[in-house]
């Protein structure tokens, strides 16, 4: 890559999703599970916090590393002068402001301790993942309604609903009894397999959209980026089944041990989960394939 803040940019950015993906999927895994103990509601509110202030600071850092780099400042000073400029009168900074928004109300909803509002803090945390799609290709190419930025859209949501809701089954599974770990590990399961679904259809189109053809896979950085994601992807398939099909079924009869397997296989989930997000986001600093293998070569 020849700008030098491709890479800031990129990991700033996943930063900020994925701590936004595990807002919302810690308030979906909660809702999903039902958390009854004291402890677990504890846990799940640590890790909430967390990552909503994780999300707030990621944001707001690919907020000035996206200023510096529209503006072309070569000082931090000159950079942060023009911040403000940006949030106001870019599209951008717009959906960044509605994104830290968006993570207010849900902080306010969630603070007040109650059911319902606690459900209703689900609703701008999943629009705030959503939004997301509005810094991806399909709304660069054309700013409004299309297949292509709906297709993107679920994408986020499910990536959000899956590797965003990773850490809290690993928080509540690490140190639960046998047969309450096998039943948070089979309530993920079917959350799981319907996110997986909407990746796996929405990346296919993407896919078709945004490379074209077989050569700009191999042949375009864009490309070959997407290609290391779909090997992440297919390995964290690996792991996903291995939990499913052996590991929750020695969970079921009680075996004490797999319990640490699972939770060591889980940690390892969101470390390839984090890869795929930073993979993804240096994917949206990059031109899509189908677009550079259309450039005629210079004689």
């Amino acid at each position: 890559m020849e700008d030098p803040l491709a890479l800031p940019l990129a990991l700033s950015r996943a930063t900020g999703f994925a701590g936004l993906a595990v807002v919302f999927g810690t308030l979906l895994v909660g809702k999903m599970v039902g958390v009854p103990d004291i402890a677990e509601v504890r846990k799940l509110s640590r890790l909430f916090w967390t990552a909503l202030g994780v999300s707030v600071f990621g944001s707001l850092l690919w907020g000035v590393l996206q200023t510096a780099a529209m503006a072309e400042t070569d000082s931090l000073s000159a950079t942060l002068a023009l911040v403000p400029y940006v949030f106001a009168n870019t599209t951008f900074g717009h959906l960044v402001l509605l994104r830290l928004f968006l993570l207010a109300l849900t902080a306010l909803a969630l603070a007040h301790r109650r059911v319902r509002l606690a459900t209703f803090a689900m609703i701008p945390a999943g629009f705030a993942c959503v939004l997301e799609a509005g810094h991806l290709h399909a709304f660069a190419q054309n700013p409004g309604p299309s297949l292509l930025l709906a297709s993107e859209a679920l994408h986020v949501l499910a990536a959000a609903s899956w590797l965003g809701g990773l850490p809290a089954l690993w928080v509540l599974i690490k140190k639960a009894r046998p047969p309450r770990a096998a039943f948070l590990a089979r309530r993920f399961s079917a959350l799981g397999i319907a996110a997986v679904s909407v990746l796996a259809a929405s990346a296919a189109w993407q896919s078709l959209a945004l490379l074209g053809s077989w050569a700009a896979l191999f042949h375009t950085e864009f490309g070959r980026i997407c290609l290391a994601k779909l090997i992440a992807f297919a390995v964290l398939l690996g792991l996903a089944a291995r939990n499913r099909f052996i590991l929750l079924s020695r969970l079921t009869a009680g075996e004490e041990a797999s319990r640490s397997a699972l939770t060591v296989s889980l940690g390892l989930a969101m470390v390839l989960g984090a890869l795929v997000l930073v993979l993804a986001a240096l994917l949206g600093t990059l031109p899509p394939g189908i677009d550079v293998m259309s450039v005629p070569s210079a004689p």
